[in-house]
């Protein structure tokens, strides 16, 4: 990792406002967190996310764990523009991991993580629906998740993007710590319509202002704007 990585060496997240927001995008081979109520678009920047680098080489491995079937999930993705069910199976790499992580919690998740990356010469990591918590196990479990897939991420040259809940609970993963990034999706009814903010609380090797950016989705995706007015409360 890098303070002196151009903005042509990150990788983008598909949003170009939001990637010059962050100094580029994200910085090959870190790990951020996607945080954010259910609604607020963090699978859909997710997955324009993954459609603006499937043609740069590489695969992309998407996980998914509390999350709909991929079949629903495709049959939802299909009206957005950059959507390409040609690109499934090919550039992107689809994987359910749900009774895994039912299972053997976030260290069977890791199992099946670190092999998928090394076969698939995966570029990005996608994982989509990660709870903060597993009921059967300690808490600090998603801490050391976090911990193994930064070495891993690292040592690979994957770049991951973890999809979480809010982090408001009580108490947070300490490995938000140890993360590269941190990224929160949020909305809010207010003067009767709805607003759509994305902040950044995080973001390592990049100068960036605090401010949160407002957003609305289109065909195209997110479109994201320059700062204005005032953030929802949290």
């Amino acid at each position: 990792m890098t303070d002196e990585l151009r903005p042509g060496d990150r990788i983008s997240t598909g949003v170009p406002t939001l990637d010059s927001y962050l100094g580029g995008g994200f910085v090959p081979g870190g790990v951020y967190l996607l945080t954010g109520d259910v609604g607020t678009g963090k699978t859909l920047l997710a997955h324009q996310t993954a459609f603006r680098n499937a043609p740069a080489g590489g695969t992309i491995v998407y996980v998914t764990v509390y999350t709909e079937t991929h079949t629903r999930l495709f049959a939802h993705l299909r009206p957005f523009t950059f959507f390409s069910m040609d690109a499934v199976g090919e550039q992107l790499q689809y994987f359910n991991a749900y009774n895994i992580w039912r299972q053997g919690g976030y260290a069977g998740l890791l199992e099946l993580i670190q092999p998928i990356l090394i076969r698939q010469r995966a570029t990005l990591l996608i994982v989509d629906g990660l709870p903060l918590h597993h009921p059967n196990q300690d808490p600090a479990a998603m801490d050391d998740f976090l911990h193994h897939l930064q070495a891993y991420s690292e040592m690979v040259q994957c770049t991951a993007l973890i999809l979480t809940p809010p982090l408001r609970v009580d108490p947070s993963p300490l490995g938000v710590l140890l993360v590269d990034g941190v990224l929160t999706l949020s909305k809010q009814a207010r003067a009767g319509h709805l607003e759509r903010w994305v902040s950044v609380t995080k973001w390592r090797g990049s100068i960036y202002e605090g401010s949160p950016l407002p957003f609305v989705i289109t065909a195209d995706g997110l479109e994201v704007s320059g700062p204005a007015g005032a953030a929802p409360e949290s």
